[in-house]
């Protein structure tokens, strides 16, 4: 029914998504908290005092 496609690549267990300037990124965020903290507020993930915002709150 379906034509098979041989050449598909297997599933690994590297990410695609995450490009090389991504994990820089990650790497400068995990050395410096308050770089990590204005990149999260800057998402929209913690408020401007640094709490995490009400739309992911529980309550």
């Amino acid at each position: 029914m379906y034509p098979s496609n041989s050449t598909a690549q297997q599933p690994t267990n590297q990410p695609v998504a995450l490009t090389p300037a991504m994990i820089q990124l990650a790497k400068q965020l995990q050395n410096d908290p308050e770089k990590a903290k204005h990149f999260l507020i800057k998402a929209g993930l913690l408020n401007p005092q640094g709490q995490l915002a009400k739309e992911y709150t529980a309550c």
